[in-house]
Parts: C-alpha cells; sequence; structure tokens
C-alpha cells in the first residue's frame, strides 16, 4: 500500500495561534454570551467551532438555535483576518513538492473547508495534496479519530504517520494507531532536521 503523510494545518503548516483562534470565537458568541479567555483555554481549547458552541450549550445554557448563526459570523470573522495574515511561503511549498514524490500527503484540520482551501492556495500546496480532511467532511473532529481512521482504512495503519501540534490532535492520531510526529510550531515544521526524520520514516517504512 502507498504510504500517507496526515499533516495538521494550523501549528504545524501555518502558525495562526491559539489566542488569535480563541479572539475570534470570543468575538463571535459576545452579542449572545460573555466568556472569558480562562473559560476558553479550561473548556474550549483546540475543539472546533461546533464543539465550542455544543459544550456552550451544556455549561452556559447557551441557546442552540443561535448555533448556526454564531458559526456562520465566526466563519466571516476568520475569512477576514487570514486573507490578512497567510501568504505564500516558499519553504513549504518546497517541503510539499519534495514530498509528495515519495508519499500520498494529506492535511487534515478541524477547520471548515472553506477556510482550509482558503489557506492552502495562498499557501499554492494544494497541488502536491492527495487529500484535504476537514471538519465537515467527518461525524466527530479530533480528538475523535475519524479523520485518521480515513486514512488507515485507505493505506493501512503501519503505513500511516501524522504531524500535528497539539494534544486534540495526538489523540486522534493515537486513537487511529497512526505514527505520531510531535511538533511545536511551523519552524520546527520546516526544520530540516525535522524533515529527516520524516523522510526516514518514509524510507524505513518501505
Amino acid at each position: 500500500m502507498t504510504k500517507a503523510l496526515g499533516i495538521d494545518l494550523d501549528g504545524t503548516i501555518i502558525d495562526i495561534g491559539p489566542q488569535l483562534h480563541r479572539d475570534i470565537f470570543i468575538k463571535s458568541v459576545s452579542k449572545y454570551i460573555n466568556i472569558s479567555k480562562e473559560f476558553h483555554d479550561k473548556y474550549l481549547k483546540s475543539l472546533s467551532t461546533k464543539q465550542k458552541l455544543e459544550i456552550l450549550n451544556k455549561k452556559l445554557n447557551l441557546p442552540k438555535n443561535l448555533n448556526q448563526k454564531i458559526w456562520n459570523e465566526k466563519q466571516e470573522i476568520t475569512a477576514g483576518e487570514l486573507a490578512k495574515l497567510i501568504s505564500f511561503d516558499e519553504k513549504i511549498c518546497d517541503i510539499f513538492s519534495e514530498l509528495s514524490l515519495n508519499v500520498a500527503l494529506y492535511v487534515c484540520t478541524n477547520s471548515i473547508r472553506k477556510t482550509t482551501k482558503t489557506i492552502l492556495k495562498k499557501l499554492n500546496i494544494l497541488d502536491f495534496l492527495t487529500g484535504v480532511i476537514c471538519s465537515d467532511d467527518v461525524a466527530n473532529p479530533k480528538p475523535a479519530p475519524d479523520m485518521y481512521n480515513i486514512l488507515t482504512t485507505t493505506h493501512g495503519a503501519r503505513n500511516v504517520a501524522v504531524v500535528e501540534d497539539s494534544e486534540t490532535g495526538v489523540a486522534a492520531a493515537l486513537a487511529a494507531q497512526c505514527h505520531i510526529f510531535k511538533v511545536k510550531n511551523s519552524s520546527e515544521f520546516k526544520s530540516q532536521d525535522f524533515q529527516n526524520k520524516i523522510k526516514s520514516w518514509i524510507k524505513n517504512n518501505d
């Protein structure tokens, strides 16, 4: 079977930063409910927008009929911020170009497809990918293993490795029985030392 590498987006390929995600979410819900940064970081960090809203439904009695409206508003704010922050990265483009010659590449993210495609187009790496798996493609986003189960079903668990920066993503990869490469940020992902680790896995896993 073909080997596959599943790569998270934020904190791995790019560094938008958890603070920005947090601030955008808090701004999105602020018309309907007030939450603190501390509350967000304790209960909502690294979760998808849908998961965050479901927790607010339970913990703070946010009316469920507001979920879709808040979700839509949050995506609009996010799109605007990303348009300002994301730009072409030659190093990332070179890495994906080289890796795509020897392994099936997937971006696996709790972001929605529209946001993800916007970022990947700006980075100019879509053509190097075998697939893009987003929160709207699975019943359960990370930390559930659904995204990575797609890869293991297609390629076999022993042939799948995953690059993740968060404990949420690592939990998903562990549950799917994937090999895991943990990074701190995109700078580490782009480093030659880290890329050598991936290349070694590809070679030794033949």
